[in-house]
């Protein structure tokens, strides 16, 4: 009974994995069912003997008090948004935190559930980025995202899933250190899909964060490198551009240099980003020690006419809503949830890299803010690090029963 559970509750998680990181924001329903159907699986089979690390607990009630604390803050100030941000940095942390407590996912599920949601977004994303060269294809054509516009030589995306990215190619990279990577070709063909995709979704921050981390990559792991496990990449990556061909002919690279060079000189006054950040430190200024609460934007500046209260540029907004206190609570937790995983092996050092990537590209984003979708990258560390405290058998777990 128990390895039907384990077996069962192990390939839930992995094809939730795969509906978040290809399809967020779509599918809402299907994802809801899996997560209380693994909560159902794992209350069986923990038998209600529940046991978390004094740190993870921890982690999740400083979160969860500074959520509500300026959740409530902002219902007092009657923020529009207040009953949202309550939603969304609550509600759905307090459901992770009881999903975190309940369902225990072991190392190798993990690791298998970020090479099938990195391949099943390599896929579609690859599939939705050629679109403009050979078309759609019939079958294909329920794929729920917008379309990638291709104009002057540049293909631009506004894919829901690219945000993802910039936490799965890290853990990819940095997990070639460890033992668990022992079909070396899967993995890099996996790897050389999604790097291939960076390179053609056309957006900067993740192409930067790539970027950064293959140099990291490179100068920490440099002793341990075996150029004979690259003969299958130099081949998977052959064909991909002998695929990719008639692509290629389109693409105008001198306008992908151009565009970067264009964001680097661009006057500040006419960068919506910048304008953001001007605006929303000017009026941090205004309540600098506990901010204005959750849901409130600025009347002088608003980005989204829906939801006037968000932003892209995420910390920004949180020094704004939350002032110092606020922020320096939110900046501590995730700093120490770093260094923690940092501290857990190959596959907590992989994971770690994974953390920083969508904490850079949340800088810019508005993902740390939005639906439960992109809280999951944060609640892969931590069940993560749940799993580990419970091995281990740590002195400072809680067990209760």
């Amino acid at each position: 009974m128990h390895f039907f559970l384990n077996t069962t509750k192990n390939f839930l998680f992995i094809f939730l994995g795969i509906l978040l990181f290809t399809f967020p924001r779509h599918f809402q329903v299907i994802k809801i069912i899996l997560l209380l159907i693994l909560l159902i699986v794992g209350t069986f089979e923990c038998n209600f003997k529940l046991k978390i690390s004094k740190y993870v607990l921890t982690w999740y009630f400083t979160y969860l008090f500074f959520a509500f604390a300026w959740s409530f803050y902002g219902l007092l100030n009657y923020n529009p948004g207040a009953s949202d941000a309550f939603r969304v940095e609550f509600l759905w942390y307090l459901f992770f935190f009881v999903f975190t407590l309940l369902v225990s996912i072991d190392e190798k599920t993990i690791i298998r559930m970020v090479f099938c949601s990195s391949f099943s977004l390599s896929v579609v994303g690859l599939y939705i980025v050629l679109n403009p060269v050979f078309g759609k294809l019939s079958f294909l054509r329920w794929i729920p995202f917008e379309s990638v516009q291709y104009v002057n030589g540049i293909i631009r995306t506004g894919l829901p899933n690219i945000a993802f990215i910039s936490f799965l190619f890290p853990i990819l990279l940095f997990i070639n250190t460890s033992e668990s990577t022992k079909n070396k070709f899967i993995y890099y063909m996996i790897i050389s899909m999604s790097f291939f995709f960076i390179l053609l979704a056309g957006r900067r921050i993740v192409q930067i964060i790539t970027a950064l981390f293959l140099i990291v990559y490179f100068f920490t792991n440099l002793k341990r490198m075996n150029l004979t496990i690259m003969v299958p990449v130099f081949f998977f990556l052959i064909v991909l551009l002998l695929f990719q061909t008639e692509l290629l002919f389109f693409i105008d690279f001198n306008s992908y240099y151009n565009l970067y060079i264009k964001t680097l000189i661009t006057d500040a006054a006419e960068d919506k980003r910048f304008v953001q950040m001007i605006e929303l430190f000017r009026n941090f200024a205004q309540n600098p020690i506990i901010g204005v609460g959750f849901g409130k934007g600025i009347s002088t500046h608003i980005a989204n006419l829906e939801k006037p209260w968000h932003y892209e540029l995420t910390y920004f907004l949180y020094l704004y809503q939350t002032g110092i206190v606020g922020i320096s609570i939110f900046f501590g937790l995730f700093i120490s949830l770093f260094k923690k995983l940092k501290r857990n092996g190959f596959v907590g050092k992989a994971i770690s890299m994974g953390l920083a990537g969508y904490l850079i590209a949340s800088g810019t984003n508005p993902y740390m803010s939005s639906g439960f979708d992109y809280k999951f990258p944060v609640i892969i560390c931590l069940l993560y690090i749940s799993y580990i405290s419970k091995i281990q058998s740590c002195p400072k777990s809680v067990v209760s029963g």
